[in-house]
């Protein structure tokens, strides 16, 4: 989604050039929730590895006192170029049910590719992540902005990348960090 301003609210840009152990081993996962039939958020980071949790909080918009709920099928897919595999396919038949799968990349997917939810009961329902190793990332807000706190000082390489633009490629840039300091980047995604 385009805001008024011209930012690409969703698109998530992060710094690929540092890895960061501490943070990879302390990840605890990243969390989607099915609601109001999207997956929200649409669109954060995944890290290899880690777990990666869905839980359905709809209920039966024709009976909304219902315990049963909607059914949701999450599909997960590790995608690396024009190829894609499953990670999972589990459905959640009722509102408050849950998955917890790892993420799995292989192949060095991890640095060229992404991950993708998809609900196969309805396929409209759809979630994006990039796989990161480093907590310097950030989804832009609706306006177009964004902040990444604490980054190295130093060039960095960062990328930012949103599904439906530049077809879906990361567009690359480099930002040098003072000592201390700050850095402004203004990126562009064609």
């Amino acid at each position: 989604e385009v805001g008024k301003d011209g930012g690409l609210k969703g698109a998530v840009v992060a710094v690929v050039d540092v890895e960061d152990k501490a943070f990879v081993d302390g990840y605890k996962g990243t969390e989607v929730v099915a609601e109001f039939c999207e997956f929200l958020p649409f669109a954060g980071v995944v890290v290899n590895n880690k777990s990666f949790k869905v839980e359905n909080h709809d209920a039966d918009p024709d009976d909304p006192k219902s315990v049963q709920g909607v059914l949701h099928n999450p599909h997960s897919f590790v995608v690396k170029g024009s190829s894609s595999a499953t990670g999972f396919n589990i459905g959640l038949a009722k509102k408050g049910d849950k998955l917890d799968k790892p993420v799995v990349f292989r192949g060095g997917a991890e640095k060229d590719g992404f991950y993708r939810l998809q609900c196969d009961q309805h396929e409209f329902m759809q979630g994006f992540f990039l796989p990161v190793s480093n907590p310097y990332f950030a989804v832009v807000k609706d306006d177009g902005s964004f902040e990444i706190k604490d980054v190295p000082a130093g060039k960095h390489k960062v990328v930012a990348w949103h599904p439906f633009a530049a077809k879906g490629k990361k567009v690359e840039f480099e930002v040098e960090v003072a000592e201390g300091g700050t850095a402004n980047l203004k990126a562009e995604i064609k």
